[in-house]
């Protein structure tokens, strides 16, 4: 018998647990309901509690960089008067500094595409990708499973795919080559290398 990856027994255990969920859903939800019912006094005063520890959190945080904070506010004022006084020309600006990101910028496109489907989906925990952090991704100018020279423009892919529970951050992402993004379609890696027998340098290296 083969050993398994950390990834195919991640995959594998992932799948145990949606089996079990979707196996007991009726007594997980009586559960979970008789849980809230017998602990409704604490949670409410944990909530409450917590509410009071940002809100202390906050006052500190703006007395303790009060100045900062204006002038930030300040600028971003600043900002919005000249765009809003200078459209034209901040409408070049942009339409300039995407043709010299030309790859950052299809790239962005389609992580707010990502982004808007992981919404709809309603997957928990998915958070805007920065400029930076797709910077770091695009540095390497190779594919991240098959390790091979990227070309064309690099596909932006999801390591456990939005419509199968994964989430959209840094942590779930990497650049893939176009081959590799349309052959694992929307499978786990452990199911893409079973099901195409691909050799994958991202799992376990």
């Amino acid at each position: 018998m083969a050993l398994l990856s950390n990834e195919e027994k991640q995959e594998r255990n992932r799948a145990r647990c949606r089996e079990y969920r979707e196996n007991n859903r009726d007594y997980l939800k009586a559960k979970n309901a008789a849980w809230y019912i017998a602990n409704k006094e604490k949670i409410k005063e944990y909530k409450a509690s917590r509410v009071r520890e940002n809100r202390i959190h906050s006052q500190n945080y703006y007395w303790k960089n009060r100045d900062s904070i204006l002038t930030s506010e300040m600028n971003k004022a600043k900002s919005r008067r000249w765009r809003a006084n200078n459209r034209e020309q901040e409408r070049v600006r942009v339409r300039e500094m995407r043709w010299k990101n030309i790859e950052l910028t299809r790239i962005r496109a389609r992580e707010y595409t990502s982004r808007r489907k992981s919404k709809i989906l309603g997957n928990p925990w998915s958070l805007s990708i920065s400029d930076n952090d797709l910077s770091r991704l695009l540095r390497d100018k190779c594919c991240g499973y098959c390790r091979t020279a990227i070309i064309n423009t690099p596909h932006l892919d999801h390591i456990i795919p939005i419509s199968r529970g994964g989430r959209h951050s840094i942590s779930n992402l990497i650049i893939s080559c176009q081959l590799c993004n349309l052959t694992k379609y929307n499978f786990t890696v452990a199911e893409w290398r079973y099901r195409h027998g691909a050799k994958v340098w991202w799992v376990g290296g």
